[in-house]
């Protein structure tokens, strides 16, 4: 061996092969800290059904809460149903009020339950959304940027789980109606179809870029948001009473008629008990528009498996119809209607 050679092995023994052993280490450690996180992830859902994530948007930290079935393995794209709770709520109750997760795991796709802003009470978040200005609420005053922060939130899915981007659906209760119809409103690029349940359209502009396939549920008992439209029931306690006036539910129905270009003329499409579904479709690009109107329902989710007999609340929020459910019937309204493609189908 000559000097050069000599040289060039003691070099690569002393800088280089620790580099080399560095670089491997810190993969292996990379590895270990991924395979911790997964178990982490996995422990948490395994205790509550979700994984809570975060990210920063308009200098405020916001939070959503995403369930994933045990079925996904990241190979083939699934879809995403996004589910916003109600004014004065959160994402734990809404994903108790709905049941989504359980479709989610027969179903096979993601849900996620973003948070809203408000104040924290109890340790719980009370929870609004910037839906309008007759949506009112601490996050309307407060000019908060729901609508950024939702695309935002969509951006880190779609970078951590293979998401079907022609399948992204969004529904909601109250309050999270309201913010899902400017969602539709606004990023109808994003979404496919909507559910809106118990709420009103109260967006101060509402110019969606592409038809949006409608499903909505009404009660018409319901005092928060008056079937008929107009202001709540007067004697609610404050804390029920945020916004309003409210549009009429059938003149919210025929504004996305008209937006979706429907024919004029509906048809039944579903009636049980004290249910009818009415529909107008095929729409601009196969969408359709129904409502699901509820006799005697009140401001509540039908079908909620968390519906209760407790008269102080029946009171407060009218009765919980179980002659439809709204999470298996908004379930295969989204199937049947991804945002590239739909099908023609006038059952609901």
């Amino acid at each position: 061996m000559n000097n050069r050679t000599a040289f060039f092995t003691v070099f690569f023994l002393l800088i280089c092969l620790p580099l080399v052993m560095a670089g491997v280490l810190a993969d292996k450690a990379q590895e270990r800290k991924q395979q911790r996180d997964e178990k982490k992830v996995a422990a948490e859902q395994a205790k509550t059904g979700v994984v809570t994530c975060s990210l920063t948007h308009q200098g405020l930290n916001r939070t959503y809460d995403v369930h994933v079935p045990a079925s996904y393995i990241g190979k083939t794209p699934v879809p995403l149903v996004m589910v916003f709770h109600g004014g004065g709520g959160d994402s734990a109750h809404m994903r108790i009020q709905s049941g989504m997760n359980e479709k989610a795991d027969q179903e096979g796709f993601i849900v996620v339950y973003p948070q809203g802003t408000g104040k924290k009470i109890f340790g719980r978040i009370k929870g609004t959304w910037n839906a309008g200005k007759a949506g009112g609420g601490t996050a309307y005053n407060n000019k908060i940027d729901d609508i950024g922060f939702i695309n935002a939130m969509l951006n880190d899915l779609e970078s951590k789980y293979n998401i079907d981007k022609d399948r992204i659906y969004s529904t909601g209760h109250s309050m999270g109606g309201m913010i899902t119809y400017r969602l539709a409103c606004e990023s109808a690029d994003r979404i496919a179809a909507i559910a809106p349940v118990a709420t009103s359209l109260v967006a101060d502009r509402c110019e969606p870029s592409r038809p949006v396939a409608v499903l909505h549920f009404q009660g018409t008992k319901d005092r928060p948001v008056p079937y008929e439209g107009g202001v709540s029931d007067p004697e609610l306690p404050r804390s029920f009473v945020v916004g309003g006036p409210y549009r009429p539910t059938r003149e919210t129905i025929a504004f996305w008629s008209q937006k979706d270009q429907c024919s004029k003329t509906s048809q039944v499409t579903y009636q049980k008990g004290d249910v009818i579904c009415e529909t107008q479709g095929p729409c601009a690009d196969n969408t359709e528009v129904t409502l699901c109107t509820v006799k005697g329902g009140g401001h509540t989710w039908p079908g909620s498996p968390r519906a209760t007999d407790k008269k102080w609340w029946k009171k407060l929020v009218g009765e919980t119809t179980q002659d439809i459910s709204a999470t298996d019937t908004m379930w295969e309204f989204f199937k049947r209607h991804p945002k590239s493609k739909t099908e023609k189908n006038t059952s609901v």
